[in-house]
């Protein structure tokens, strides 16, 4: 249970794998495929001009007797599962083989957490684990569509050593349409949920 994890971007992994020459011992880790397939409903950044297109350039007998299949993919590179290299948003950031492996490799998050899943942590690992009860948002707003939004409000307070008084430094405020605030992938949704805190004066 407390082997490390790798979550793949798999065809970010691939090509910085074959561009820099890196190998990894998959034997040591648990993979977990977080890509989606690639199709006519993949999203896209708003400002992409084409979407998917797999066009059939042969797929049968050819003159010559034998039988041939070939397609060719067009995609833009801001859509689906993909890694935003550096130099997406600066121009002297770093372009996606000049990533390092170890950057894009980190420990999971287990939503649904269940008993049995518990029970198999063995007892003399469990005090490097942190286990959070989820909590139930009640669905207070009610969207036009009739699906109820979520509702979070946090405020963070700090005080000194030595003080009695709590200062209250920082608001959150989060709206959320999804299984998870701020997890959860919400597709399909006209709106998807916001963030925004102020003090009064």
């Amino acid at each position: 249970m407390k082997q490390p994890f790798i979550l793949v971007l798999v065809l970010a992994v691939a090509a910085v794998a074959s561009v820099t020459g890196q190998t990894i011992d998959l034997s040591r880790y648990r993979l977990v495929d977080l890509s989606h397939s690639y199709g006519p409903a993949t999203l896209y950044w708003p400002t992409a001009t084409t979407k998917f297109v797999l066009t059939r350039d042969a797929d049968g007998p050819t003159p010559g007797g034998w039988f041939y299949a070939s397609n060719t993919l067009s995609t833009p590179e801001h859509g689906g599962t993909h890694l935003d290299a550096p130099r997406h948003f600066s121009e002297k950031g770093r372009t996606t083989e000049q990533v390092p492996l170890e950057q894009l490799v980190a420990r999971a998050v287990v939503i649904d957490v269940t008993k049995e899943e518990v029970a198999k942590v063995p007892q003399e690992q469990r005090d490097g684990w942190v286990l959070q009860e989820k909590i139930e948002y009640a669905p207070a707003i009610t969207m036009p569509d009739g699906n109820g939004v979520k509702v979070e409000v946090r405020m963070m307070l700090l005080r000194p050593p030595d003080g009695k008084t709590l200062t209250p430094i920082l608001p959150l405020v989060r709206l959320s349409r999804g299984k998870m605030l701020g997890v959860d992938f919400n597709k399909n949704l006209t709106w998807v949920g916001g963030t925004v805190g102020i003090f009064t004066a």
